[in-house]
């Protein structure tokens, strides 16, 4: 994957996980904040 795609999904991932969080969901905002770190592992790679 090119590494502005990787950033983007990143981005759009820690901002669903801010909107759960902030609707009352910190189920649904933690799994979405894991996704966005897992993101930074795929730019590392």
């Amino acid at each position: 994957m090119s590494v502005s795609l990787i950033v983007l999904v990143g981005l759009i991932y820690l901002y669903v996980a801010v909107d759960q969080f902030l609707k009352g969901n910190p189920g649904m905002s933690i799994c979405y904040l894991s996704y966005a770190v897992a993101q930074v592992g795929w730019y590392w790679i």
